[in-house]
């Protein structure tokens, strides 16, 4: 008996075991178990996932782009505003007093002459002489004669009665040279004109006739045989001489060293040629008596001074010219103008044939 209740206990023993053995092989294979990584895996996934190129072949691309369809722009055009014109009013004047009186022909008084074709502009002052002001409504326009032009209605500036206002109206000079008259008259609603008319009297002339060119230049006024003093010294186109010859012992503040005397020549200087040339007053010089030759002063200068001049053909440049020689009368005789043209020209010279 013993030992069949002992046999009997293990039996049961061995059947739980295995009924444990069974439920924990149930619980694993039916029900999946998910770990949560931890945190510092799951910021290396990141990390990784950031890191890791993704490659995206060019088959790939194209397959998406032509499967992605492009998106259509739809421009929305704004309705075009269809402006409607204002219409002006009729102008009730059944009960006003319509005047206006001719006060001044601003621009074009009568009998002006007018380049045939040409355009002008006609300007009236007129003064509203009624008891209703004008504004929209009111109108300056042409009711006789020679229109000179289109002849469409003006608007009339705002005024008041008792007010003045200048109404123009541009007009065109006819082809035909005459004498042409229009006549115009302030108008309300465009029928009903009222006031004194406004005349524009003008005579249609031929534009003057262009100054014919001269075949052939005009002939230059001959020189007289001598600048003044001197002969003439000429070079090419270009002509120099001394009108006059002037001493003195002081110009302006300026006096001469001891024993010297300050001596001044008046130069003339001729272009005969078809171009512009030009003077400088550092290219003449004095000879003395005793043969030094002298350069023109700084200071002091007679006026007015011959300094530098561009002289266009015909012209003349003329001055003073001062330097300052010694005080004797072998030095003060004798004496020649110099002048040279050019740097590998010749020095040209004549004697100054003033009395001393």
């Amino acid at each position: 008996m013993a030992s069949q209740e002992t046999q009997s206990s293990t039996t049961k023993k061995r059947s739980k075991v295995w009924l444990v053995i069974g439920i924990i092989v149930f619980l694993c294979v039916c029900v999946p178990v998910t770990l949560a990584p931890s945190d510092s895996e799951d910021e290396d996934a990141r990390t990784e996932s950031t890191q890791r190129p993704v490659k995206v072949s060019v088959e790939d691309q194209t397959a998406r782009l032509s499967r992605t369809p492009a998106p259509t722009r739809t421009s929305t055009v704004p309705p075009t505003a269809t402006l409607t014109p204002t219409a002006v009013p009729t102008i009730d004047t059944s009960e006003c007093q319509l005047g206006a009186a001719y006060v001044a022909d601003v621009t074009i008084p009568d009998n002006t002459s007018v380049e045939t074709g040409s355009t002008f502009v006609k300007t009236w002052r007129v003064r509203n002489t009624g008891a209703c002001e004008w504004g929209p409504g009111y109108t300056l326009a042409f009711v006789g004669g020679d229109a000179l032009g289109e002849g469409a209605p003006v608007d009339v500036p705002e005024t008041v009665p008792g007010a003045d206002a200048e109404v123009s109206v541009r007009l065109l000079s006819p082809d035909e040279p005459g004498r042409y008259r229009g006549e115009w008259q302030l108008c309300v609603n465009d029928t009903e004109c009222f006031g004194q008319k406004l005349d524009v009297l003008v005579i249609a002339t031929l534009p003057p006739s262009p100054t014919p060119r001269p075949t052939r230049p005009p002939t230059a006024t001959p020189l007289p045989e001598t600048a003044g003093v001197t002969k003439w010294l000429v070079y090419d186109d270009e002509i120099v001489g001394v009108r006059e010859v002037a001493w003195s012992y002081r110009i302006g503040y300026y006096r001469p060293e001891a024993g010297r005397i300050f001596v001044s020549m008046y130069i003339l200087a001729v272009n005969t040629g078809s171009g512009e040339t030009r003077f400088w007053s550092d290219d003449f010089g004095l000879v003395d008596g005793g043969g030094e030759i002298h350069g023109e002063l700084l200071l002091p200068e007679k006026e007015p001074g011959f300094g530098v001049c561009a002289i266009k053909p015909g012209g003349v440049c003329e001055g003073w010219w001062t330097t300052s020689v010694w005080d004797r009368a072998e030095v003060r005789t004798g004496l020649n103008f110099r002048w040279d043209p050019g740097l590998f020209d010749p020095i040209l010279e004549t004697e100054i044939l003033a009395d001393q």
